[in-house]
């Protein structure tokens, strides 16, 4: 059902003295400044917030530079040992070409022929290093040249 046109029109007001006035002014001044701290509050804690997240980043760079440089530096040594080396250089060269079986011809280094097979090739070398390729004690510093 529809509702009814208002017959007549009442308005009510409310007014305050000077002592209400007063304190109202107060209330209103204590709210901005409130206002006032708590924007300068979320201000710095976005400037606080965005400085860590720099400083995270940079930080979490140069973790992962030296994570880089380490493994550039380590990778050609794991695969040495995990492939072994192509050739390893022998105390002696042998004098007849029948013992020139499974060597460089150019310089003599004994030959692994399993270098291109992981595990297998590094275990060949191995063998290879502690049959006749380095110096008796000096084989294991030859793993990481």
């Amino acid at each position: 059902m529809p509702r009814a046109k208002p017959s007549e029109v009442i308005e009510h007001r409310i007014s305050f003295s000077d002592f209400e006035r007063k304190e109202l002014k107060e209330m209103l001044d204590i709210r901005d400044k409130q206002v006032t701290i708590a924007n300068y509050v979320n201000g710095g804690k976005a400037v606080f917030f965005g400085a860590s997240a720099l400083a995270v980043g940079y930080f979490g760079y140069l973790a992962l530079s030296q994570i880089y440089d380490f493994v550039d530096e380590i990778a050609p040594k794991a695969k040495n040992i995990i492939y072994g080396k192509e050739t390893y250089p022998t105390q002696t060269v042998p004098s007849s070409e029948e013992d020139w079986v499974n060597r460089d011809p150019d310089t003599g280094e004994r030959i692994n022929p399993v270098s291109n097979v992981p595990i297998m090739g590094g275990l060949v070398g191995l063998g290879i290093q502690l049959g006749e390729a380095v110096p008796v004690g000096s084989w294991v510093a030859g793993l990481f040249d």
